[in-house]
């Protein structure tokens, strides 16, 4: 009996280690055919990057177009308006001035910053000239003046047939503030104002008031804040040269711009302007080289 025992505990045990066998190569026949199944690729692609891909585009692009075509189409942008509509130009009423500008004239909706090298150098006798000549018949003229330095009889015999109107701000506040309500206004044609410094962030709302409503904004600064950001579209150096009679110093005022600033130019512009005081136009403009 205990010899029956023995033998059916042996053959338990071979029966088990059987069972034991089979189920490991059954195990290593599914884990084969799962990875079959499964296809693991060598590498794992990384996920598409759009901006990258734009990027590498641009770059393309700008390679092969030449430094001079990729700066007009740059212009082309900055000088179109938000709504998409062609920018009007107008003559300054200066030839030699409209010759700097980049785009031939003065662009409405746009900021002209006048830098004056010193007190009473013509910079605002220029700026007034200027108003006069891209304001229609029957538009108005703002004038922010906190200072009070305006004198309006030096230039009311030039404005035939244009209203002028004239602010005066009690503090810096208020004549942001004035000035910003001006260029939004679109019966306005100009507002001419006298700026000291000023934040980036108020010429930008300036900038984008003016560009909705198409008022122009003639600033006069000093020629200290040249080295300042600006959102003006131009900025022209204005400079004093002195009369070549007596004549010319009771009947004419003789002055040299230079652009120093401007879309599309590459270095700055300079040109000599002659201003017939009686009627506020150009008597006599000569170029002169760069």
């Amino acid at each position: 009996m205990a010899m029956m025992r023995n033998q059916k505990s042996g053959n338990n045990l071979e029966n088990k280690k059987h069972s034991l066998r089979v189920l490991s190569n059954d195990s290593g026949r599914v884990a084969d055919d799962l990875n079959r199944e499964k296809k693991i690729p060598a590498t794992t692609a990384e996920p598409f990057n759009h901006r990258t891909h734009a990027d590498s585009e641009l770059r393309t692009v700008a390679k092969s177009m030449s430094a001079e075509s990729l700066q007009k189409r740059i212009d082309r942008i900055e000088l179109s308006p938000a709504d998409g509509l062609a920018c009007e130009v107008v003559s300054s009423g200066f030839h030699s001035i409209d010759q700097m500008l980049p785009v031939g004239g003065v662009c409405r909706g746009s900021l002209v910053e006048w830098l004056a090298t010193e007190d009473g150098c013509g910079a605002s006798t220029l700026v007034f000239a200027v108003a006069r000549c891209v304001t229609p018949q029957d538009g108005t003229i703002l004038v922010i003046d906190r200072a009070f330095s305006f004198h309006p009889p030096a230039v009311l015999p030039w404005m035939s047939q244009r209203h002028m109107v004239i602010a005066h701000p009690s503090n810096a506040v208020d004549e942001a503030w004035s000035i910003d309500q001006s260029l939004q206004c679109s019966g306005v044609s100009v507002v001419v104002a006298w700026l000291g410094c000023i934040h980036p962030t108020a010429m930008r709302r300036w900038h984008l008031a003016a560009r909705k409503s198409g008022v122009i904004g003639l600033f006069i600064r000093s020629a200290q804040v040249q080295s300042e950001p600006s959102w003006a579209e131009a900025r022209i150096l204005v400079q004093p040269l002195p009369c070549q009679s007596r004549f010319e110093l009771s009947v004419l005022r003789r002055l040299q711009v230079t652009l120093l600033s401007g879309f599309g130019m590459n270095c700055p512009r300079r040109a000599e302007v002659v201003i017939e005081l009686e009627h506020g136009l150009e008597y006599q403009t000569v170029e002169i080289a760069n």
